[in-house]
Protein backbone atom coordinates (compact mmCIF):
# COMPACT_ATOMS: atom_id res chain seq x y z
CA UNK A 1 0.00 0.00 0.00
CA UNK A 2 2.88 2.15 1.29
CA UNK A 3 4.78 1.48 -2.76
CA UNK A 4 1.35 2.10 -4.38
CA UNK A 5 0.88 5.43 -2.51
CA UNK A 6 4.42 6.97 -3.22
CA UNK A 7 3.88 6.03 -6.50
CA UNK A 8 0.86 7.71 -7.01
CA UNK A 9 2.27 10.67 -5.35
CA UNK A 10 5.49 10.86 -7.51
CA UNK A 11 3.58 10.47 -10.89
CA UNK A 12 1.11 13.45 -9.35
CA UNK A 13 3.72 15.51 -8.87
CA UNK A 14 5.28 14.93 -12.32
CA UNK A 15 1.69 15.50 -13.67
CA UNK A 16 1.51 18.58 -12.22
CA UNK A 17 5.14 19.54 -12.83
CA UNK A 18 4.52 18.44 -17.05
CA UNK A 19 1.79 20.80 -17.04
CA UNK A 20 3.63 23.94 -15.94
CA UNK A 21 6.13 23.41 -18.38
CA UNK A 22 3.75 22.91 -21.11
CA UNK A 23 1.57 25.92 -19.78
CA UNK A 24 4.38 28.36 -19.22
CA UNK A 25 6.12 27.96 -22.30
CA UNK A 26 3.96 30.70 -24.70
CA UNK A 27 3.85 32.85 -22.06
CA UNK A 28 7.86 32.76 -21.62
CA UNK A 29 8.02 33.70 -25.08
CA UNK A 30 5.58 36.51 -24.99
CA UNK A 31 7.17 37.64 -21.66
CA UNK A 32 10.89 37.88 -23.74
CA UNK A 33 8.72 39.25 -26.39
CA UNK A 34 7.44 41.90 -24.12
CA UNK A 35 10.72 42.77 -22.05
CA UNK A 36 12.30 43.34 -25.53
CA UNK A 37 9.98 45.79 -26.70
CA UNK A 38 10.08 47.65 -23.17
CA UNK A 39 13.58 47.68 -24.03
CA UNK A 40 13.92 49.16 -27.14
CA UNK A 41 10.39 52.10 -25.86
CA UNK A 42 12.49 52.82 -22.82
CA UNK A 43 16.00 53.43 -24.68
CA UNK A 44 14.70 56.44 -26.27
CA UNK A 45 14.96 59.71 -24.45
CA UNK A 46 11.68 61.76 -22.79
CA UNK A 47 11.30 64.65 -24.63
CA UNK A 48 8.72 65.69 -22.23
CA UNK A 49 10.52 68.83 -21.32
CA UNK A 50 10.61 70.47 -24.44
CA UNK A 51 6.76 69.35 -25.03
CA UNK A 52 7.94 66.94 -27.52
CA UNK A 53 7.71 69.43 -29.92
CA UNK A 54 10.18 68.94 -32.53
CA UNK A 55 9.94 65.10 -32.07
CA UNK A 56 5.63 65.40 -33.29
CA UNK A 57 6.34 68.08 -35.82
CA UNK A 58 9.07 65.21 -37.48
CA UNK A 59 5.96 63.42 -37.71
CA UNK A 60 4.11 65.65 -39.80
CA UNK A 61 5.87 64.92 -43.21
CA UNK A 62 5.26 60.99 -42.90
CA UNK A 63 1.88 60.95 -41.79
CA UNK A 64 0.80 63.64 -44.55
CA UNK A 65 2.66 61.50 -47.30
CA UNK A 66 0.56 57.96 -46.15
CA UNK A 67 -2.02 56.79 -48.74
CA UNK A 68 -5.34 58.73 -48.50
CA UNK A 69 -3.78 61.34 -45.84
CA UNK A 70 -3.84 65.10 -48.01
CA UNK A 71 -2.65 67.17 -45.08
CA UNK A 72 -3.10 67.57 -41.23
CA UNK A 73 -4.73 70.19 -40.05
CA UNK A 74 -3.52 69.59 -36.30
CA UNK A 75 -1.00 67.47 -33.97
CA UNK A 76 0.53 67.15 -30.85
CA UNK A 77 1.64 65.33 -27.86
CA UNK A 78 -0.67 64.93 -24.57
CA UNK A 79 1.45 63.44 -21.99
CA UNK A 80 0.17 60.80 -19.56
CA UNK A 81 -2.78 61.43 -17.13
CA UNK A 82 -4.05 59.52 -14.55
CA UNK A 83 -6.80 57.89 -16.49
CA UNK A 84 -4.62 57.91 -20.18
CA UNK A 85 -1.03 57.02 -21.27
CA UNK A 86 0.83 59.07 -23.41
CA UNK A 87 -0.29 59.90 -27.56
CA UNK A 88 0.02 62.12 -30.47
CA UNK A 89 -3.10 63.14 -31.73
CA UNK A 90 -4.45 65.26 -34.04
CA UNK A 91 -6.70 65.90 -37.39
CA UNK A 92 -5.80 63.94 -40.71
CA UNK A 93 -7.48 65.49 -44.03
CA UNK A 94 -8.33 62.18 -45.86
CA UNK A 95 -9.46 61.68 -49.20
CA UNK A 96 -13.00 61.19 -49.96
CA UNK A 97 -13.88 57.27 -49.21
CA UNK A 98 -10.96 56.47 -47.00
CA UNK A 99 -11.86 55.06 -43.72
CA UNK A 100 -9.99 56.19 -40.85
CA UNK A 101 -8.92 53.18 -39.00
CA UNK A 102 -7.96 51.86 -42.26
CA UNK A 103 -4.80 54.00 -41.83
CA UNK A 104 -4.14 52.83 -37.48
CA UNK A 105 -1.47 50.33 -38.58
CA UNK A 106 0.45 52.67 -40.29
CA UNK A 107 0.06 55.84 -38.16
CA UNK A 108 1.14 53.18 -35.21
CA UNK A 109 4.95 52.14 -36.86
CA UNK A 110 5.52 55.97 -38.21
CA UNK A 111 4.63 56.87 -34.00
CA UNK A 112 6.99 53.60 -33.21
CA UNK A 113 9.96 55.14 -35.75
CA UNK A 114 9.79 58.56 -33.94
CA UNK A 115 11.36 59.63 -30.90
CA UNK A 116 8.43 61.00 -29.30
CA UNK A 117 8.66 59.64 -25.65
CA UNK A 118 7.14 58.33 -23.49
CA UNK A 119 3.92 57.38 -26.29
CA UNK A 120 1.37 54.94 -25.43
CA UNK A 121 -0.77 55.92 -28.24
CA UNK A 122 -1.68 57.48 -31.34
CA UNK A 123 -5.98 59.45 -31.44
CA UNK A 124 -6.73 61.09 -34.63
CA UNK A 125 -9.55 62.82 -35.95
CA UNK A 126 -10.01 62.02 -39.69
CA UNK A 127 -11.80 65.02 -42.19
CA UNK A 128 -12.62 65.36 -45.44
CA UNK A 129 -11.31 67.98 -47.20
CA UNK A 130 -13.73 71.12 -46.60
CA UNK A 131 -16.16 68.86 -44.49
CA UNK A 132 -16.82 69.61 -40.59
CA UNK A 133 -15.01 67.28 -38.27
CA UNK A 134 -17.87 64.63 -37.17
CA UNK A 135 -17.38 62.42 -34.18
CA UNK A 136 -17.59 58.58 -34.60
CA UNK A 137 -15.71 55.43 -35.02
CA UNK A 138 -15.46 55.92 -38.30
CA UNK A 139 -14.35 59.21 -37.95
CA UNK A 140 -11.60 57.95 -35.24
CA UNK A 141 -8.41 56.46 -35.84
CA UNK A 142 -6.78 54.74 -31.89
CA UNK A 143 -4.00 52.52 -31.49
CA UNK A 144 -1.20 51.50 -29.42
CA UNK A 145 2.03 52.52 -30.23
CA UNK A 146 3.49 49.03 -30.16
CA UNK A 147 4.22 45.95 -31.75
CA UNK A 148 1.90 43.05 -31.29
CA UNK A 149 4.30 40.48 -32.39
CA UNK A 150 8.00 39.53 -33.25
CA UNK A 151 6.69 39.97 -37.34
CA UNK A 152 5.34 43.58 -36.65
CA UNK A 153 8.37 44.42 -34.91
CA UNK A 154 10.59 43.69 -37.31
CA UNK A 155 8.71 44.82 -40.21
CA UNK A 156 8.79 48.14 -38.03
CA UNK A 157 12.07 48.55 -37.29
CA UNK A 158 13.64 49.74 -34.46
CA UNK A 159 12.14 52.78 -31.69
CA UNK A 160 13.26 56.09 -32.50
CA UNK A 161 14.61 55.78 -35.84
CA UNK A 162 12.60 58.13 -38.19
CA UNK A 163 14.41 60.71 -39.62
CA UNK A 164 17.94 59.07 -39.01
Amino acid sequence: MRATRTAVTGLTVLTGLLALALTGCGTDERDRFDDRVDELTGAVPSCVADGCVPEVDALRAPLAALPGVEGIEALGYLEASATDGASVGGRLVVAPGVVCQDLAERVAELAWRSSVAPLDAVQFQCVEPGAAPQDGPANNLSALVRPASEDQLAAWGERGTLGR
